[in-house]
């Protein structure tokens, strides 16, 4: 058995949309991925500063996209 790593640069946060759930990589169409800039960024600067990984976990709690795993989810989810 093989392992892979996957080496990502220049990882920016989109904005979460529904898709259809699918089995292996795919592509979505341009028009629907917004990127999260920072405040005070313009969005059409292609050289905009996209927000942090902290700035985008604030969002998505916010947005109830996410949750705390309570004490009992992460002894489950690590048994």
């Amino acid at each position: 058995m093989r392992d892979y790593v996957w080496h990502i640069r220049n990882v920016r946060f989109v904005d979460p949309f529904p898709v259809k759930g699918k089995l292996h990589l795919y592509d979505v169409e341009d028009d629907k991925i917004v990127f999260l800039i920072a405040d005070g960024e313009d969005p059409e600067d292609e050289n905009a500063k996209s927000i942090t990984y902290e700035e985008a976990l604030d969002e998505w709690f916010h947005l109830g996209l996410i949750r705390e795993l309570t004490p009992e989810e992460i002894d489950k989810y690590y048994e």
